[in-house]
């Protein structure tokens, strides 16, 4: 067992992206799909007699940002960080991650994420982001069980 013990959680907890973030992405992200999408369009508007490369590429561009807004709203309504009394669960788009808290060796602080690592190989590492609702909570429920 890992000298790194986490306090307790009882009964299980869901944190979820911070409402800001979700608002602002709800808000601004399919205008900016809607104007990614009408990328091609604009361009044969201008110049009917626009290359055929110059409009393939427009319409790449168009609809790799549709994509990626796409992504972006599905990843902040799915992503999910669920701590419970037995272990530790990170859901997003595509995946899904959880760490038996026993198995939990410690954590990091970087930048803008805290990384939970585990004890044995294998098992996987989580990532939370700052954008994560009561990020700062969460930080200070994790230090009390950092090793001195």
């Amino acid at each position: 067992m890992p000298h790194f013990t986490l306090p307790p959680s009882n009964p299980s907890q869901c944190f979820r992206t911070a409402w800001g973030w979700r608002i602002f992405i709800y808000s601004v992200g399919p205008i900016l799909a809607l104007s990614g999408g009408t990328l091609p369009f604009l361009l044969f508007d201008k110049d009917p007699d626009a290359p055929f490369y110059a409009l393939a590429l427009f319409s790449l561009l168009g609809a790799g940002m549709v994509a990626f807004i796409g992504y972006a709203i599905l990843e902040i309504q799915r992503w999910q960080l669920t701590i419970s009394p037995t272990l530790l669960s990170v859901r997003s788009v595509g995946r899904y991650r959880e760490l038996p808290r026993e198995a939990v060796a410690g954590f990091t602080v970087e930048a803008r994420h805290t990384f939970i690592h585990p004890a044995r190989a294998g098992l996987p590492r989580l990532k939370i982001h700052e954008t994560t609702e009561h990020y700062a909570a969460i930080q200070r429920w994790l230090a009390p069980g950092i090793p001195t």
